[in-house]
């Protein structure tokens, strides 16, 4: 993809970029993600709450269509910009129904423009977009953008959006390697949007350890149903039927699998806390 791009950074750290050629302009935000949200949390409560600060168009807690269970984020939409950054302000880090809430500006109209994009690996948790934007600050990038889990934490990479692939590799080239407060981190081209693979699948599968010796496949399956349809969860265990501490559970899809791993990772189960990751198989 080639064009002629211009970047005016007139709104923080959501930039527009103007192609000259097609004449297309990325406009400002009027809606935002909120996420972490508690299972119980609805698009009402999301409409009522967030209507104080001006006119709600349309909140939307999204849902996985076969359980019916939250996913544990929503979008609201908002007439303007200024309302929508106002909200940001206001909510985000804030408690809702026993929950801290994640609340930024959303981000698909920037997502979904053409450009090459690097991939950032490595990264202290102290950085956050502003000090990534300021790295790449010499190399005509467009977006940059650290990713967050459900409840705003870093995870440690981000994504740095260009025009045109002369400058996403020069910044390679110049910043790969690069030690940034501490930690040194690493650049190349991002996978994000790989060729697509039939036989490559989302991974449903998850480990859980340090489990207590008396849990069950019931009470292992139960614990993990919050967090969407379980397929199979087994305790494993030795010869003579002793638990061996940790057990496998299936998802019906690698997107309740992840959150899993983000909602129940440290959570307490018959007196114990456990660990949960996804299967690196």
């Amino acid at each position: 993809i080639k064009s002629t791009a211009k970047v005016r950074r007139d709104w923080g750290l959501y930039p527009i970029m103007e192609f000259a050629e097609a004449g297309k302009v990325a406009q400002k935000p009027t809606a935002v993600f909120v996420g972490n949200l508690a299972w119980s949390t609805t698009s009402d409560d999301l409409l009522r709450i967030m209507s104080e600060l001006g006119p709600v168009v349309k909140a939307d807690v999204k849902y996985f269509g076969v359980t019916n269970r939250s996913k544990g984020w929503g979008l609201v939409y908002f007439e303007d910009f200024d309302t929508a950054k106002h909200v940001v302000d206001r909510f985000d880090s804030t408690e809702l129904h026993g929950r801290v809430i994640h609340v930024r500006l959303d981000r698909s109209h920037l997502d979904a423009m053409p450009g090459y994009s690097v991939y950032v690996g490595n990264l202290p948790w102290s950085v956050g977009d502003e000090k990534l934007l300021g790295l790449f600050s010499g190399y005509n990038s467009y977006d940059c953008h650290v990713m967050k889990n459900l409840s705003g934490r870093s995870r440690g990479f981000g994504l740095v959006k260009f025009a045109n692939s002369a400058d996403a590799i020069r910044a390679i080239e110049n910043l790969n390697g690069k030690e940034l407060d501490g930690r040194v981190i690493e650049c190349r081209l991002s996978r994000e949007h790989p060729p697509t693979d039939p036989t490559r699948q989302q991974n449903k599968v998850i480990i859980a350890s340090n489990l207590s010796r008396a849990l069950t496949d019931e009470q292992l399956k139960a614990h993990f149903q919050s967090c969407g349809e379980v397929l199979s969860a087994v305790v494993q265990r030795n010869r003579t039927r002793r638990s061996k501490g940790w057990g496998i559970v299936r998802y019906a899809t690698g997107e309740e699998a992840s959150m899993a791993c983000e909602r129940l990772n440290g959570s307490l189960l018959l007196s114990n806390t456990i660990e949960v990751r996804l299967d690196k198989k």
